[in-house]
């Protein structure tokens, strides 16, 4: 065997470690879109107090744990493991490239501007719920978020994914778990029936945040971050 062929088998090997490792890594980070804006958060607020304090629905849904918290509210692209600040500068690098391409096409100069209205679940049985979320319908967005998803993949620190689901999670049983070791199920028929077209407001969407998935919040109370772009400043060259 050659010093050439040594050197290749042994560079493979290295790669099929750092392969191995990354698939029993658990997410490190995600691609995020912040919607802590203050009609969101006002309007999740006193959907949270309608919710809790009306008897005609079910216990499981009025526990004051299931709910997210106000100040990290956000939309969820991708999941992302990073073993190391080279593989973090490389989708950082990678993130601000599709922006400022395919992302600055998709937006053509403008603000994208949402509106937040709806109640849906991820399963199809309302009375076994872990996740309750608001709807986003905006094919702009979709496209966005779509492109991010497939730039991620493309650098293999993120899953592949046929689409992004845009969904603002509101409600997770996993937050009980989290916060008191509980886990259980929610029956949401009643609040469905009730509050099914609930109006959180429209907003723009200004930034995507490449944020810590552990560790410490920033200032705001949103999750850390190490990498920012504002999509507010995308506007074509003249």
């Amino acid at each position: 065997m050659t010093s050439e062929e040594s050197v290749m088998r042994c560079r493979d090997r290295i790669h099929l470690v750092i392969h191995e490792t990354r698939g029993r890594a658990s997410y490190t980070h995600f691609i995020s879109i912040p919607m802590t804006h203050e009609i969101i958060k006002d309007s999740f607020i006193k959907f949270m107090d309608t919710i809790k304090n009306d008897e005609e629905l079910s216990d499981s849904c009025r526990e004051e744990t299931v709910f997210q918290e106000p100040k990290k509210l956000h939309l969820t692209i991708t999941m992302l493991s990073l073993l190391d600040t080279d593989e973090e500068k490389s989708v950082l690098n990678s993130l601000e490239t599709v922006i400022n391409t395919r992302v600055r096409e998709v937006l053509s100069g403008k603000s994208l501007e949402v509106n937040v209205k709806g109640l849906e679940i991820m399963n199809d049985d309302p009375t076994r719920v872990n996740v309750l979320y608001a709807l986003i319908s905006s094919d702009k967005l979709a496209d966005i978020a779509n492109a991010i998803a497939e730039a991620m993949s493309d650098t293999g620190f993120a899953p592949q994914q046929d689409s992004v689901k845009i969904h603002l999670t509101l409600m997770n049983t996993r937050y009980m778990w989290e916060k008191m070791k509980k886990r259980g199920r929610m029956d949401v028929t009643k609040l469905l029936e009730k509050y099914r077209n609930y109006d959180f407001g429209k907003v723009t969407i200004a930034e995507v945040h490449i944020s810590n998935l552990k560790g410490p919040v920033d200032e705001h109370g949103y999750y850390s971050s190490i990498g920012t772009f504002e999509l507010n400043r995308i506007t074509h060259d003249t």
